[in-house]
C-alpha cells in the first residue's frame, strides 16, 4: 500500500474505534421462554417478544416509543424488507396495562392475546406486500425536483412516527449466541434477539451519550417483563 492508502486505512481505523467507542451493548439470555415456553402462554413468539420489548421501554422511559420492526418481502421479485409498526393500537392498550399492573391478570392477558394477535395480521399484511413504509418512500421519491412535497413528509406526526426509538428484528436460530446491530436514531436503541427453543437472546446496543447505563437497563427490564407476562399469563416456569 503507497502512503495515501495507509493514511486512509488509519483514519477508518480511528473512525471505527471512536464510533465502538461511543456505543454501549449489553446481551440478555430469557432461559425457559424460548419457543416452547412461549407456546405454553398461548400466543406467537415474535408478538410475545414484541410486546416485552416495548413494555420494558415503557417501563424505562415512561412513554411509548415509535417501534421498528424489519420484516422480509423475499417472496416478490427483488423484494427485501418492509416495516411492521408494532407499536399498535392494540399494543399500546396492553403495554400501558402491564407497565403500570392496570387490571386484573385475566384483563391483562386478554389485552395481550388482542395486541399479539394484531401484531400477526400485521406482519402478514406487510409480507404481502400491503405495508405502507416502503410505499411512502416511493411515493417521496417521486416528487420531482420542481414539484411541491406532499404535506404528509412533513406533518410532525408523521416524522414522530418513523423515528424509531425502538429498532428492532427477529433472527432465531440455534446457531448464534447473539447478533446485533446499531440504533438508528440517536437517542434510540438497536434490539436484536432470536427466539431458540428453550430461550430468548436479546442484544441491545444504544449510544452511551444519551445516558450511561442504558443498554443494560433496557436488557435486564425485557427480561423482568418476558417473566411478567408469563406470570399474569398463568404459567408456571419450569427451571
Amino acid at each position: 500500500m503507497d502512503g495515501e492508502v495507509q493514511k486512509a486505512v488509519q483514519q477508518a481505523q480511528a473512525e471505527f474505534s471512536k464510533i465502538v467507542a461511543e456505543h454501549e451493548l449489553e446481551r440478555v439470555a430469557v432461559d425457559g421462554l424460548g419457543r416452547d415456553g412461549i407456546k405454553a402462554v398461548g400466543v406467537g413468539a415474535d408478538g410475545f417478544c414484541q410486546m416485552a420489548i416495548q413494555t420494558a421501554y415503557f417501563k424505562e422511559h415512561g412513554e411509548l416509543a415509535p417501534t421498528y420492526e424489519a420484516c422480509s418481502t423475499r417472496g416478490f421479485l427483488h423484494g427485501r424488507t418492509e416495516t411492521v409498526r408494532s407499536c399498535s393500537r392494540a399494543a399500546a392498550a396492553f403495554i400501558k396495562a402491564m407497565a403500570t399492573c392496570t387490571g386484573s391478570s385475566d384483563e391483562r392477558r386478554k389485552l395481550l392475546l388482542t395486541a399479539v394477535a394484531a401484531h400477526q395480521m400485521q406482519a402478514r399484511e406487510c409480507s404481502a406486500g400491503q405495508g405502507v413504509d416502503r410505499h411512502l418512500v416511493g411515493l417521496k421519491m417521486l416528487v420531482g425536483e420542481k414539484e411541491a412535497v406532499p404535506d404528509i413528509f412533513s406533518d410532525p406526526s408523521y416524522t414522530h412516527s418513523k423515528t424509531w426509538r425502538l429498532s428492532t428484528s427477529n433472527l432465531s436460530t440455534e446457531e448464534l449466541e447473539s447478533w446485533g446491530y446499531g440504533e438508528v436514531v440517536p437517542e434510540g436503541y438497536g434490539v436484536a434477539y432470536s427466539i431458540q427453543k428453550a430461550r430468548s437472546v436479546f442484544t441491545v446496543t444504544c449510544r452511551g451519550e444519551a445516558g450511561k447505563g442504558r443498554a443494560k437497563a433496557l436488557a435486564r427490564a425485557i427480561a423482568e417483563v418476558m417473566r411478567e407476562i408469563r406470570d399474569v399469563c398463568g404459567v408456571r416456569s419450569k427451571l
